[in-house]
């Protein structure tokens, strides 16, 4: 079988610190500060073996620790902190959700990415990590302060779903040829013709926020689709819309795994936090569309200058010379997303 080996700062060769000829112990992370290592105990686990992790204290002869509170896998291939106490262990996400790749999860269900105490292997409850994105958000060692805490807490993550349909013929312009478009369920549910009258194709495109949006994502593509096409059904019933479809897709953002949403919005009364998530903190500097001002948050370019005053704020850290700011950007009024 294979196992871990390490070599100390002088030595001249390695020495075992996990595994033995009959367990595989390979895949492992190492804390910072080298005091603590996570090794799973083998990669691929077989019909009613456990796929469990150990940990190793490294300043201590390398001894051995199990990780018996779940012997699911979820400790394999974990990010540890850099002092070795804590653990963001794996999660992959596929199109039925967040799953842990390689575990018994994978036939069980959804195991999402959560950070544990390495010592006890209980999940430790973060301050640091807003409601819904336990998986995409970074975590801090040492914690954030309260200030800074409660900057990110009065900010969440839109929802959005974004379809297109081809047509046929523009079947909506015969009933008000000057009709840009339409909106229901309070501006949850939208569509528009982007295109004037005499140029273009027939198409329609669906901004599709909040509830709406989470009903679609719910559903899957293929089936999201039939019911966005519902919806613009519903206010030309007789257009026979359903038979006239040539190409359509649907772009879901919920689901991105590199997303996990569209854009920030601010909870009630959080209306200066913006601020103060932008504000650097010993050293550590923050940007991304969430700090920008308005009218430019939510936004790419609002993204975009937030790196540029961050870029700013580190170079006159270090003395250096700052260039002037871009000039500024307009901006389209926003739609409901949340």
């Amino acid at each position: 079988m294979s196992a871990t080996l390490g070599i100390k700062h002088g030595a001249t060769s390695p020495v075992l610190v996990a595994g033995s000829d009959t367990e595989c112990r390979v895949c492992h992370s190492v804390s910072a500060d080298g005091s603590r290592l996570v090794t799973g105990n083998g990669e691929h686990p077989g019909p009613g073996e456990d796929p469990s992790s150990a940990w190793y204290d490294l300043m201590n002869n390398y001894a051995e620790t199990p990780m018996t509170a779940a012997n699911d896998g979820r400790f394999n291939w974990g990010a540890l902190s850099p002092d070795g106490k804590l653990l963001l262990n794996n999660g992959a996400m596929n199109k039925n959700g967040v799953k842990l790749q390689g575990s018994a999860a994978e036939d069980n269900g959804p195991l999402l990415a959560q950070l544990f105490t390495v010592a006890t292997g209980a999940t430790y409850p973060s301050t640091g990590i807003p409601s819904g994105l336990v998986v995409g958000s970074p975590v801090f060692s040492p914690d954030l302060p309260p200030w800074k805490r409660r900057s990110i807490q009065a900010l969440k993550m839109g929802r959005v779903v974004v379809v297109h349909f081809l047509f046929d013929a523009w079947f909506w312009r015969d009933a008000n040829p000057n009709l840009p478009g339409w909106s229901t369920r309070s501006g949850r549910i939208s569509f528009w013709d982007p295109h004037p009258a005499g140029k273009g194709q027939p198409v329609l495109l669906g901004w599709i926020t909040g509830a709406a949006a989470q009903e679609l994502s719910d559903l899957g593509e293929e089936a999201g689709r039939d019911r966005a096409l519902s919806w613009i059904e519903e206010p030309f019933p007789a257009a026979g819309a359903r038979k006239r479809v040539q190409w359509s897709n649907l772009r879901d953002w919920i689901r991105d795994p590199y997303a996990l949403g569209s854009y920030s919005y601010t909870c009630p009364g959080g209306a200066l936090e913006r601020a103060a998530l932008a504000t650097p903190l010993e050293g550590l500097h923050f940007a991304g569309e969430a700090t920008a001002q308005a009218p430019h948050y939510q936004t790419v370019h609002g993204a975009y200058l937030s790196g540029r005053r961050a870029a700013r704020e580190i170079l006159g850290a270090l003395g250096r010379e700052v260039a002037s700011s871009p000039r500024s950007f307009s901006r389209l009024p926003r739609r409901l997303f949340a």
